[in-house]
Formats: structure tokens, C-alpha cells, sequence
């Protein structure tokens, strides 16, 4: 009897314990559903915030704007913040977009009282700069100043004298060897003068203006840079400064470069030179003129110009002076040390 007994007893625990687990098990089972329906609904909150300029999205960041070099967000909800001085809360830091600048900032024209020519002025980042080349012929030059293709007897296309000549001067401006750009004596065609060059050299440039240096043009090279590094997102990166700087047309086609978007101004024009360009390599046809397309077609293909820095070699020769280059096959804008009779353009910066 005891044992008949124990035997209900047994299934009533045993009954009452598989409903407390099935009980425990379903109170498991609706915590995990909370879990999962709280973390859905935090998700869904961050998307939401994203939506309303939450720092945290980075919707936020991709839809933010920059005006005059402050960026803030467009919706102006959340956390979102505007800065000023060109940052951004996006990766764009420490410089204005180029396309969210006033471009190109014009300065006041400048009027040359020598000749009475009228030139445009460009500021670009602390520099003001003439936006065209110098087109002045110095009264008595220790080397030669040359309008492009003048006195190159050996062409048949366009001779001294010929209308031709004043229309390159007027277009593309003069072209200078360096002792000439300079103002100085002809031995420092051939010789060190630094003692004669000033901080800011004047050259042939009009009062107030000067030969920029070496340094002076990186000043520009890298400000339009950084502007390209920094803000790479909204750029094509392909571009370089180069092509900031290269006038929107004009210079000789190419698959991949050709004209520039001149976004500041600086309407660089294939100008072209003159090389080995003394008198007697002219009159014998060893020297040369190039950089405006197959006989004068007026396709641009290089620009050079001139610094006031010169360039003493290891061995003490003191023959050549830096100059920058910009050309259609490029996007770059180069430096290179080159021969002081070659003529290259002249672009002048404010004092």
C-alpha cells in the first residue's frame, strides 16, 4: 500500500516540475525577445538620427555643405555642429573646398604707367598675382626680350615685322631671358648674382610688383594643393595644380589633359619659348621657338616662367635659373633649373 501510494505522489512532482521549467523557459524566451526588440529599436533610432543630422551617421558627415570655408550639416538636427576658418566634420580639415570658395577673387586691375597696359589681378590664398603674362619691352635690356617668333629668320610662317609678331606680344606677352626679367647686368647671364637680387626682386615688373622667387611660387603650389589633398572628395583627384591653374581653353587637345578648369584665375596660357635664343643661335638656326602648336596655329603647348631664384651647380657654374612649366600633356605644375638665355614668360606678384 505505501508503494501504491508513493506512485501518485512521484507524478504530481513530477508534473508540477515540468511546468515550472516550461514556465521558466518561456520567461527566458521573453527576455530574449525584449533584447533583441530593444536592440532593434536602438538601431532604428540611430537611423533615424541620421536622418536628422546625428553626429553619430555618417549620413551626416556625406550630406553636409561648406559655404565661404564653414561646413554644417543640411538638416541641423542632432548633434550636428557648424565650424568656421575652413574645417569640417567631415575629412575635409584645415581648407576650404575650391568649390565652395567665391572663385576666382579678383583684385583691382593694374595699369602698367610705362606702356599704359591694363592687366587683370588674381588673389590666390596671401598672394595677389597678375592673371596674365607681362607684355612690357624693357627700353635697354642687357639680353633679349622677344615677342614669340620674332627674329627667327629660318621660319618661313611669320617674319620680324610681320603683324603676327605684335599679336603674340599682345596674346601670350613677351618672352624674357633671365638677366633681362631681372634687370641686371649681361655677366649674370654667366656668373653668380645673388648680392644684386632683393627679397623681392622688381625686375622688369611694374613698381610695385616683383620677379616672384622659387619660393613664392611653391607658396602658390601649395596652397592650391592642399586645397586638392584635403578636400579629395569633392575633386577629381586626377586633377593636380596644373590644371587649376591652366586657362579652360585654348591649349592643345590631349586624352587625358589638354585645357584646365582655371578655377582661380590664373588663366595659364601655352605661351611657348624660346630656346638657346641668343643672337647668333637665332641667326643660325640653333636656336628655337616652341610651344604654340605646328607653325603658329595658336594651340598651347607649354608655358614657362621665370623666378628670381638663379642655381649655382656643385661645380660653381652659374649658368642657369629656376623656372616653372605647366604643358597640354600634363596636369602638373613642375620646377626645373634651365639655361638664363633661354626666354621665357614673366608673371608678376604684389609687393
Amino acid at each position: 500500500m505505501g508503494k501504491i501510494k508513493f506512485v501518485p505522489i512521484l507524478l504530481i512532482l513530477l508534473i508540477w516540475g515540468a511546468q515550472a521549467f516550461v514556465s521558466c523557459a518561456t520567461g527566458v524566451g521573453d527576455i530574449e525577445e525584449k533584447k533583441s526588440s530593444s536592440s532593434n529599436s536602438s538601431s532604428s533610432g540611430q537611423s533615424s538620427s541620421s536622418a536628422t543630422g546625428s553626429s553619430s551617421s555618417s549620413t551626416g558627415e556625406n550630406s553636409s555643405s561648406s559655404i565661404g570655408g564653414s561646413s554644417s550639416s543640411s538638416t541641423g538636427g542632432g548633434s550636428s555642429s557648424s565650424t568656421e576658418g575652413g574645417s569640417s566634420s567631415s575629412s575635409s580639415i584645415n581648407a576650404p573646398s575650391s568649390s565652395s570658395e567665391n572663385l576666382p577673387q579678383y583684385g583691382d586691375d593694374l595699369i602698367d604707367s610705362r606702356n599704359n597696359k591694363t592687366y587683370k589681378t588674381v588673389i590666390i590664398g596671401t598672394q595677389t598675382w597678375m592673371a596674365a603674362n607681362l607684355n612690357y619691352e624693357p627700353s635697354s635690356a642687357s639680353g633679349l626680350s622677344k615677342c614669340y617668333a620674332e627674329g627667327y629668320d629660318q621660319d618661313d610662317w611669320l617674319k620680324p615685322g610681320d603683324a603676327g609678331i605684335k599679336a603674340n606680344c599682345d596674346k601670350y606677352g613677351r618672352l624674357y631671358d633671365w638677366v633681362t626679367a631681372m634687370n641686371l647686368p649681361a655677366s649674370c647671364a654667366t656668373a653668380s648674382c645673388a648680392n644684386r637680387v632683393e627679397a623681392k626682386h622688381q625686375g622688369v615688373c611694374p613698381s610695385g610688383w616683383h620677379i616672384p622667387s622659387r619660393e613664392e611660387w611653391n607658396v602658390l603650389k601649395n596652397y592650391v594643393f592642399d586645397i586638392l589633398w584635403n578636400n579629395y572628395e569633392d575633386e577629381d583627384f586626377g586633377w593636380d595644380v596644373g590644371t587649376k591653374l591652366k586657362a579652360a581653353s585654348g591649349w592643345k587637345e590631349h586624352d587625358e589633359h589638354g585645357n584646365g578648369v582655371d578655377t582661380y584665375g590664373f588663366n595659364a596660357i601655352g605661351s611657348g619659348y624660346c630656346y638657346n635664343c641668343t643672337l647668333e643661335g637665332l641667326r643660325a638656326a640653333k636656336g628655337f621657338y616652341s610651344g604654340i602648336g605646328e607653325r603658329g596655329n595658336g594651340l598651347g603647348e607649354t608655358a614657362f616662367w621665370w623666378t628670381a631664384t638663379e642655381y649655382v651647380s656643385l661645380l660653381g657654374e652659374a649658368k642657369n635659373a629656376w623656372r616653372l612649366k605647366v604643358s597640354y600633356d600634363s596636369n602638373v605644375l613642375t620646377e626645373k633649373n634651365e639655361s638664363r638665355t633661354d626666354l621665357y614668360s614673366v608673371r608678376c606678384v604684389k609687393n
